[in-house]
C-alpha cells in the first residue's frame, strides 16, 4: 500500500495523477502554511476538497483491507439507492489515483459539517432538552438502520457527526454492513470502549454489529442528560470513550459507572438490565 507522504505527493500533482475526474477538477483545501489539509485514520487518509461549491472528502487507503473493489462497489450502490438521510453521498472509484506509477482506488464522500457526537454532548451537557432530542434522533436513526438491516460496524463518537440542528450523520463506511454483504469478513473490530467483548472473536459481518455500541451510546446520552456532572467525573472531553470503558464490561455491576447510572430513571434502569444480558452473550448474533 502507498504511504501517506506518497499519497500527498500525487495529490499535489492532481491534474496529472488524480484520475477521478470529480476530484481532479476540484480545489483541495490547504492550511495557513499552504499544506494540504489531511485527516488520517487506521486505514485511510482523507483530503477535503471543494467542487461546484460543495465540500467533499477524498479518501485513499494507506493500509490494506484486502480486495475492496466488490465490497465498496456494493456499499456505494446501496447507499445511493437507500437515500437514508443519515448517510452521506458515497462513491467508490476503482481507478482513482496514480501513486508511484501504480493505480489505486479511492472513495469520495460528501463532507458533513458539524461536530462529533461526543463534543456535542459535552458542549450541551447542561441542556436536558438538547440531549433528550439528541437521544430521540439517535434512536430513530438506529431503528431505521435495523429496519434496513444496516450496520455501521465501527459505531463510536468519531464516526457520528451532529450538525447545528441536532441532526445525526454517520461517516467512515469501511466496516459498513448491508444484506448484500452477508458472509463478508468482519475486518474492523472498532474501539474497545464501544464494542462487545466478543467482537474481537467475531468472524463475519452481520446486521447486529452495532447493537452493543448503540446501547452504550444511547445509555451515555440519557445518563448525562439526567446527571451532567458525569462528563467531568469520567473525563469525557479528553477521552476516547463516553461513559463506559472496556474495563467496565468485565464486571459491570461492580463498576462505578453502573452505580452512577442506576436509579437515574426507569428507562436507564431497563437499559442497564439489557446491557447486563448482552454481556452474558458470547455471540453477537444472539444480541
Amino acid at each position: 500500500m502507498p504511504s501517506i507522504p506518497s499519497i500527498r505527493t500525487s495529490i499535489e500533482n492532481q491534474s496529472a495523477l488524480i484520475r477521478d475526474e470529480h476530484a481532479r477538477k476540484g480545489k483541495f483545501l490547504r492550511d495557513a502554511r499552504n499544506r494540504l489539509c489531511a485527516y488520517s485514520g487506521g486505514f485511510t487518509v482523507v483530503y477535503p476538497y471543494v467542487s461546484n461549491n460543495e465540500k467533499w472528502a477524498f479518501r485513499c487507503w494507506h493500509a490494506s483491507m484486502g480486495n475492496v473493489r466488490t465490497r465498496f462497489e456494493i456499499i456505494s450502490k446501496v447507499m445511493q439507492s437507500s437515500k437514508a438521510n443519515y448517510l452521506s453521498e458515497f462513491i467508490y472509484v476503482n481507478e482513482g489515483i496514480v501513486i508511484n506509477g501504480h493505480v489505486y482506488p479511492i472513495t469520495r464522500m460528501k463532507w458533513v459539517d458539524g461536530i462529533t457526537i461526543k463534543d456535542y454532548i459535552c458542549t450541551n451537557k447542561s441542556s436536558k432538552a438538547k440531549l433528550t432530542r439528541l437521544a430521540e434522533n439517535f434512536l430513530k436513526m438506529v431503528q431505521d438502520m435495523h429496519h434496513r438491516r444496516f450496520a455501521h460496524g465501527d459505531l463510536q463518537h468519531g464516526n457520528i457527526i451532529v450538525n447545528d440542528k441536532g441532526d445525526l450523520f454517520l461517516i467512515d463506511y469501511d466496516s459498513f454492513y448491508c444484506p448484500e454483504l452477508k458472509g463478508a469478513a468482519d475486518i474492523i473490530q472498532g474501539l474497545p470502549d464501544y464494542q462487545h467483548p466478543s467482537r474481537k472473536l467475531n468472524k463475519l459481518s452481520t446486521e447486529k454489529l452495532d447493537y452493543f455500541s448503540e446501547l452504550i451510546i444511547y445509555l451515555s446520552i440519557l445518563g448525562i442528560s439526567e446527571k451532567p456532572s458525569l462528563v467531568d467525573k469520567y473525563r469525557v472531553v479528553d477521552s476516547e470513550h463516553l461513559l463506559f470503558t472496556a474495563n467496565d464490561f468485565k464486571n459491570l455491576k461492580q463498576s462505578a459507572i453502573y452505580r452512577d447510572l442506576l436509579n437515574l430513571s426507569n428507562t436507564i434502569d431497563k437499559l442497564l438490565s439489557v446491557l447486563i444480558d448482552y454481556l452474558k452473550e458470547t455471540n453477537l448474533n444472539n444480541l
